[in-house]
């Protein structure tokens, strides 16, 4: 016998939209196949996905409270009614899983077009005497995500991933476009779920995160790097190599450079689909060294009370 979808939900009778989305998507994220590799969860995210799209939907949620189960069973399926006259020159219609519905029903608030609509009518109120046709109903969508490396979102490339349970997943290879931003949703046409009756499949919307990269961070198509440059790069000047995505680049530290200078390399950073570039920024970090030996501290001794004051300027 089906489980009640109130139960399947943890939800009580009269729970609003609000509860219902609420547990659907605890269970959801406790039993999707992604993240629970138990061989039944994936039973239960199913229980859980039909519940919620049965009490999630106003007109289906009406139809389950009154009739139970066989008030929407077949609703996928694109089930019609058959009208039949009887006494008193009434007609009944009959609905999926032999459920029948007199016009005292309706009577008593239950909407007709509602139920007709749902079971796949289409136009309007069944007709007495004449099965309502089968519809198609396209699959649903599905939400998955994919973690790629911080190199294959600069340059692009392709993914294999495989869709579907355990022993009849499907392989498919995505492409990821050059310059792909953390977050972004690919949209793969034909790759969600099956639909019923003959209907198209859903499509497949990927997430994609990408991996951080050890020393670059990332904003839009600019890179940042931390540089660390010694005493006498900062105060003389110099031509260091720092690293690209593409290599290694010459960076020129200007004499007089203090740490937290940010020196920019024009189109060093990420190059988009459209072809787009950004830009390289180097934050400067002047390392003071914690050891020196006695030849070095005696040239530093020279420089003690002869450099300006860096805080004389500040009004203290």
């Amino acid at each position: 016998m089906a489980r009640d979808y109130y139960d399947i939900l943890g939800v009580p009778r009269d729970a609003d939209a609000k509860v219902i989305k609420k547990a659907y998507r605890k269970l959801a994220k406790q039993y999707h196949p992604d993240v629970n590799k138990d061989p039944a969860a994936e039973a239960k995210f199913a229980e859980a996905q039909e519940a919620h799209d049965v009490l999630a939907d106003e007109k289906k949620r009406k139809l389950y409270d009154r009739f139970g189960h066989a008030g929407v069973a077949g609703g996928a399926a694109g089930a019609g009614f058959e009208g039949e006259p009887f006494a008193g020159g009434r007609t009944t219609y009959s609905g999926p899983g032999g459920v029948n519905f007199s016009a005292e029903d309706f009577a008593k608030g239950v909407d007709l077009d509602s139920i007709f609509d749902f079971f796949g009518g289409g136009g309007g109120r069944p007709r007495a005497g004449r099965a309502g046709a089968r519809r198609t109903s396209r699959g649903r969508d599905v939400q998955s995500s994919v973690t790629i490396p911080f190199s294959q979102a600069a340059h692009g490339g392709s993914v294999t991933l495989k869709t579907g349970g355990a022993g009849n997943g499907e392989q498919i290879e995505v492409k990821i476009p050059r310059g792909v931003d953390d977050g972004a949703k690919l949209r793969l046409k034909g790759k969600g779920q099956v639909g019923s009756g003959g209907g198209a499949r859903g499509d497949l919307i990927l997430t994609v995160k990408i991996a951080p990269h050890p020393y670059f961070r990332r904003d839009a198509l600019d890179l940042h790097l931390d540089v660390p440059v010694s005493l006498d790069e900062a105060i003389f000047g110099a031509t260091i190599e720092v690293p690209t995505l593409s290599g290694r680049a010459n960076l020129k530290i200007p004499e007089g450079t203090g740490s937290g200078s940010r020196l920019r390399l024009r189109g060093a950073g990420l190059e988009n689909a459209e072809g787009q570039k950004g830009d390289l920024y180097a934050l400067v970090q002047v390392e003071v060294p914690r050891q020196m030996d006695a030849e070095h501290r005696t040239i530093l001794e020279q420089l003690r009370g002869k450099l300006p004051d860096p805080r004389q300027d500040l009004g203290w």
